[in-house]
């Protein structure tokens, strides 16, 4: 396992990502259509650390070119769709802090995906979902700053090769997740999908308390059954058996708390 958060998530510093203020490009707001006010301009790389990183040596002229416009979204159902002919041709939304929830509606199935920090989101029209009686919504659980990656910032970061390749990574890693949440979603026992959910989450945005790994999941148990393909009485039953067996409780408002060890064991290198 990677470890678990002490701190922020990843790539967020917290209360002081660089908003741009110097004139010219760099420093000027974008308006945002249908809405009041503007989408202040920011440093990608001074709000993500890891992709700082990933820069290397060209970092001070990439820095300066990868600036993007800044969305804020509060709690409640959201659209995309307003965004999806900006970031075509680009790289996509950046999501630099929050967590929102990718739900497939319909009366037969259950499926939903969670994003957080670090996640990229491509254009998002349902088409092929609506193909196999699926409509998609999206809901922010947590309050979202997503940064606007379109194609004039693809073509300001043309010339470092590094800082692409780590924004394409994202993708794939989002790709991974989702692989592994459809596969722990075909478990035999709703309580062993929960627990290793539960667990596979964690590794990501969890942090360690004496009592055991925090983590923070602003959902309801309907919510978590989507996530795992059940439906919310049968979610209760589960979780009543994972706290019964000492494994999973509730801590402080949206917390839940697992155990010190790991559902299954470390496979063998």
């Amino acid at each position: 396992m990677r470890g678990f958060l002490a701190s922020s998530p990843r790539g967020w510093k917290d209360s002081t990502v660089a908003f741009v203020s110097e004139s010219g490009t760099a420093g000027r707001r974008f308006a945002r259509p249908g809405a009041q006010g503007t989408v202040q301009a920011v440093r990608l790389l001074d709000a993500d650390r890891e992709l700082a990183r990933r820069v290397g040596g060209d970092l001070p002229e990439a820095r300066a070119a990868a600036v993007a416009g800044c969305v804020s979204i509060p709690r409640g159902r959201w659209s995309p769709d307003a965004a999806a002919e900006r970031i075509r041709g680009g790289y996509g939304l950046l999501v630099l802090r929050g967590l929102l929830m990718r739900d497939l509606e319909s009366p037969e199935a259950l499926g939903a995906e969670l994003v957080a920090e670090g996640d990229l989101l491509g254009a998002d029209d349902g088409t092929e979902e609506r193909i196999v009686g699926l409509e998609p919504r999206w809901e922010v659980l947590e309050p979202s700053r997503l940064l606007v990656l379109d194609a004039a910032f693809a073509q300001r970061i043309a010339r470092y090769p590094q800082l692409a390749s780590a924004l394409v990574e994202r993708v794939h890693e989002r790709a991974r997740r989702t692989a592994i949440a459809l596969a722990l979603s075909h478990l035999p026992r709703v309580e062993d999908r929960l627990h290793r959910l539960l667990w596979h989450l964690a590794d990501r945005r969890g942090h360690v308390r004496a009592d055991g790994i925090v983590l923070r999941l602003p959902v309801t148990q309907e919510q978590l059954g989507r996530l795992v393909g059940a439906r919310r009485p049968t979610v209760s039953l589960a979780l009543r058996s994972l706290r019964e067996r000492g494994l999973v409780h509730r801590g402080d408002a949206d917390e839940w708390v697992l155990a010190n060890e790991p559902p299954v064991p470390e496979v063998p290198s």
